[in-house]
């Protein structure tokens, strides 16, 4: 596929990126992927530990040429997804990745599972705290996903409703019978069920905002899958009100560690940035610090 598209020579720029679990990249595969380096980007699944990863991905750690990926795709980073059943080890599991020599760590709450949010809610907020205490004794190393909010976001008085993803205008998902789909979570080897979405126009933004978040100060910020949520609610518009106590905790979490990070002075921002965030931070620590 990616030689006869480069064979094809269309004139609109076009890139291929591959998502692996890493087992079967070894070889002559490896030996492909250097030749085409320049054209096909990789992104390695792996989520932690090798304790962590085996319990979540059969027992595949040791199937992984860790070495490969940390060589050629340092930038592109891991992708590490973070459940109910090994929250007890997040922050372990990322700074064993940061250990490896991967410089982005970009962890993911798993959607369209059970959470049982009263059981991990406080070793949720016992683990970003040892995380964040981490980020203060290493200030080089490039914080997780977890951390990457724009708080002074939240200081706007119109909230900036943005949809999460191309599902239905950039992305299209083929299937094998070749009948099209927003994005492959919408197939129904994905959803077990039939999907009529009906005539949605999918690039209206203003459309993909869910009623039951229009009073919530996180809404533009907090992370949302169409597809889960419809495979979850029967409704894409409908959040997994789940994420709700995880997004918050994080939030909480990415206040303490910025404030922490100026009041040391190990964070470069301008004088405006920084009198924003600090507004910011006051706002969220008021309306969350009782979670």
């Amino acid at each position: 596929m990616v030689e006869w598209t480069y064979a094809a020579k269309f004139k609109k720029p076009f890139v291929f990126y591959l998502v692996t679990n890493g087992t079967l990249v070894h070889g002559e595969f490896q030996d492909w992927l250097l030749k085409n380096k320049n054209h096909v980007y990789v992104g390695l699944s792996l989520d932690g530990t090798p304790e962590t990863h085996n319990k979540n991905r059969s027992n595949s750690y040791s199937k992984i040429d860790l070495d490969f990926f940390v060589k050629n795709y340092p930038e592109q980073g891991v992708r590490m997804t973070i459940n109910s059943d090994t929250i007890n080890n997040l922050s372990n599991d990322i700074t064993y990745l940061h250990s490896l020599g991967f410089s982005k760590v970009d962890a993911a709450f798993a959607s369209g599972i059970n959470w049982n949010i009263d059981k991990v809610k406080n070793k949720l907020k016992e683990e970003l705290s040892t995380l964040c205490d981490y980020y203060l004794e290493n200030p080089k190393v490039r914080e997780c996903s977890i951390f990457d909010i724009y708080l002074p976001t939240f200081l706007k008085k119109e909230k900036n409703i943005q949809k999460w993803c191309g599902t239905g205008t950039s992305m299209v998902s083929i299937a094998v019978d070749g009948k099209k789909y927003p994005c492959q979570t919408f197939q129904p080897n994905t959803t077990s069920k039939p999907v009529e979405l009906g005539d949605i126009d999918f690039s209206k933004i203003e459309d993909f905002s869910d009623p039951e978040c229009s009073n919530c100060i996180l809404e533009s910020a907090c992370p949302n899958c169409y597809g889960l949520n419809y495979v979850t609610n029967n409704d894409m518009f409908k959040r997994d009100k789940q994420m709700c106590i995880l997004m918050k905790i994080r939030v909480l979490a990415v206040s303490y560690l910025k404030a922490k990070l100026i009041e040391k002075g190990l964070k470069e921002m301008e004088p405006a940035e920084v009198y924003q965030t600090i507004k910011a931070i006051q706002i969220i620590q008021s309306e969350f610090s009782t979670l």
